[in-house]
């Protein structure tokens, strides 16, 4: 048995779409009695979705950027959560303010704190809750918190800015306009 893993945005899925010679390969790959799985920023709930809306089986999943490790499309294996002290200073800091929204992310649970109208996550047909400020604060279990901005460059400058100010905390991975945060290791 071999094992494949595959990031998601930008290399399974290109140009919003994930090729038909691609999803053969992982049926042959996985038929022939192969392991197939995903590593993405992604939380699970918009994930198992792509999967879902591209018929795509997985032998597992890493999520959040490896916050949360999945057996398949369930249950977790493994994870790592941000206590509320981060949260609130994730929520308070200069890169929060300049986004235009705060996605708070954990195991089935997507909280959408909107800083801008800009944002175009209401968009996109995924289920969240819109919540507070105070709400975003008081939010528990979560493995991820992500922000949105105009350019790349934006997002590069607030990714630097947050290592340096919390980076012995968290761990900031920039995704073009976004940046996905999660606990430090």
């Amino acid at each position: 048995m071999r094992i494949a893993v595959s990031d998601y945005d930008g290399t399974l899925r290109r140009n919003r779409r994930v090729s038909d010679d691609d999803l053969a390969a992982i049926a042959d790959w996985r038929r022939a009695g192969h392991q197939f799985g995903l590593a993405t920023g992604r939380d699970p709930g918009m994930t198992i979705h792509e999967l879902d809306l591209w018929n795509i089986e997985v032998d597992f999943l890493g999520c959040f950027n490896g916050a949360g490790l999945y057996d398949g499309k369930r249950p977790l294996l493994r994870g790592s959560q941000l206590d509320s002290d981060l949260v609130a200073a994730l929520l308070a800091h200069p890169a929060a303010a300049a986004s235009m929204h705060c996605q708070l992310s954990g195991d089935g649970v997507m909280l959408l704190y909107m800083r801008d109208n800009k944002s175009w996550l209401p968009g996109t047909g995924l289920p969240y809750t819109e919540v507070t400020f105070e709400e975003a604060l008081a939010a528990r279990d979560l493995r991820q918190i992500s922000f949105a901005y105009d350019t790349a460059a934006e997002s590069a400058d607030w990714t630097a800015r947050l290592q340096g100010d919390l980076g012995h905390r968290v761990n900031p991975h920039q995704n073009t306009v976004c940046i996905d945060v999660t606990p430090a290791g």
